[in-house]
């Protein structure tokens, strides 16, 4: 789970689908929708990132993705071979890099 800067939290669930929660914080039903670009673009994420205006994803597969608010869908970055992921208040995306360990900044900016 993560929280973006205007509050609205997202999580990816255990199916690699990413949701959004819309609904009312004081009801009993909550509502959760799925995020999904215009143009198509799936991905299985097993971990998500949030900072500043900048929504990232790492996909089952390790590649990383950036939400393009401009052609609202997720563009697959020159990042890959991550397994986590998290984004400063400036929105750089910093990566675990899968096998390795190391810590890398700035992927797929």
């Amino acid at each position: 789970m993560n929280v973006a800067s205007n509050g609205a939290p997202y999580v990816v669930r255990d199916d690699g689908r990413i949701v959004l929660y819309v609904g009312d914080r004081d009801v009993d039903s909550p509502e959760w929708v799925q995020v999904n670009g215009s143009l198509g673009v799936e991905i299985v994420a097993k971990d998500i990132g949030l900072g500043g205006p900048s929504i990232w994803a790492v996909a089952e597969d390790g590649g990383i993705y950036r939400w393009g608010a401009e052609v609202n869908d997720w563009e697959l970055t020159n990042g890959q071979g991550s397994w986590a992921i998290a984004v400063d208040q400036h929105g750089h995306a910093w990566v675990v890099e899968a096998g390795t360990g190391r810590l890398l900044r700035g992927v797929g900016q």
